[in-house]
């Protein structure tokens, strides 16, 4: 949804697709639970965010009505997970497209399964690396946008700060801090796995997903936000 709709605009619109509400009702619910619905989307708690939910769910007055409320660090934890999940099936379709279409031109030739295993991981921890970046921006600001503009200008940055580095021999070291060097600095695909392009990806993706979940609490239960 986008964050500036305001809470009154996400009821007025579900109330449309049921056909139309009971304004008064409406009005005596959200006097109910306490809501203000010139707010913003994004600029609510999740508290608030879920008593939109509970109007849009008793303004056409159901006979019966069945609840189940997750807690907060539940559903940050559900929606990493299901990034881990959707980048590991994306690593997979890259390991599985180098194979269909490297091996009838013999270029997987010397290439063992640990080595294909290993660039494939490799992939996998660079890609769940920058999604972590984002993961993390936008559980500290709620902002969608600003979360991709983090971990695609880090992702593009990083990128062309490999190539510069390696052009002066000054500077050769600082290439260590990069993910791209990490995982292009030497060839999976021939030597195995290489811990500075999976297990070190991985291990700061853990703690950007740390990172995340309490910023997102604190986020939620800040001033000015209950």
């Amino acid at each position: 949804l986008d964050p500036t709709y305001r809470a009154a605009d996400l009821i007025e619109f579900f109330g449309n697709l049921r056909g139309g509400v009971d304004r008064a009702w409406v009005c005596e619910l959200l006097e109910r639970f306490e809501l203000d619905p010139t707010r913003p989307a994004g600029e609510l708690s999740t508290g608030n965010r879920r008593k939109v939910g509970l109007v849009q769910a008793f303004m056409s007055r159901p006979e019966l009505l069945l609840l189940d409320e997750p807690s907060s660090g539940a559903v940050v934890a559900q929606r990493y997970l299901a990034l881990v999940a959707m980048l590991g099936g994306l690593a997979l379709v890259f390991a599985v497209a180098l194979v269909v279409l490297a091996l009838p031109f013999g270029a997987l030739d010397g290439v063992s399964l640990p080595g294909l295993i290993a660039a494939s991981a490799g992939v996998f921890g660079l890609a769940l690396l920058h999604a972590s970046v984002a993961f993390a921006v936008g559980a500290a600001t709620g902002r969608r946008a600003w979360a991709l503009a983090a971990a695609t200008t880090l992702a593009v940055a990083g990128y062309l700060l490999q190539g510069l580095l390696g052009l002066s021999e000054a500077v050769q070291t600082l290439r260590f801090i990069s993910p791209w060097h990490w995982y292009l600095g030497r060839n999976m695909l021939v030597e195995g796995v290489v811990p500075d392009a999976v297990v070190v990806p991985l291990v700061l993706a853990a703690g950007l997903y740390v990172a995340g979940a309490i910023a997102f609490e604190r986020r939620d239960l800040g001033p000015g936000r209950a």
